[in-house]
């Protein structure tokens, strides 16, 4: 068995909140690594090729790549990271994955990185 590890990356981020959600999700995937449960995090596999390389962050770049992996794995399991139900990325794994019938796991993060870059006076009060 191999899980996709699905989280938000770039939505209404900076380089500073892709570094933290790329280590959040590495910390999450350590985790279940630890736990002998094989995992696959497409974040964690990119992130490091976006940053060292300038490679495009965005889903539209990695989309079909994603579905590949997504292919291979027995089920997508979902971060509810801040800000996972925007995410247009998260969101395509979890349609594709109805749509080939690909069981579907949401896991509760309590302590996740910020929904956004963007600290408005409502979140810091």
């Amino acid at each position: 068995m191999m899980y996709y590890l699905a989280s938000v990356y770039s939505l209404n981020a900076d380089a500073d909140l892709r570094q933290q959600r790329y280590e959040y999700a590495l910390k999450r995937a350590t985790e279940y690594t630890l736990k002998g449960i094989p995992v696959f995090s497409p974040i964690i596999h990119s992130h490091p090729m976006s940053v060292v390389y300038d490679m495009p962050c965005e889903f539209a770049f990695w989309e079909k790549l994603d579905y590949n992996y997504l292919d291979t794995c027995d089920a997508l399991w979902v971060l509810q990271m801040n800000g996972w139900e925007q995410s247009r990325g998260v969101q395509a794994e979890i349609a594709y994955c109805k749509s080939i019938g690909k069981r579907i796991k949401f896991i509760e993060c309590l302590e996740s990185p910020p929904a956004s870059s963007k600290q408005t006076l409502e979140a810091v009060a």
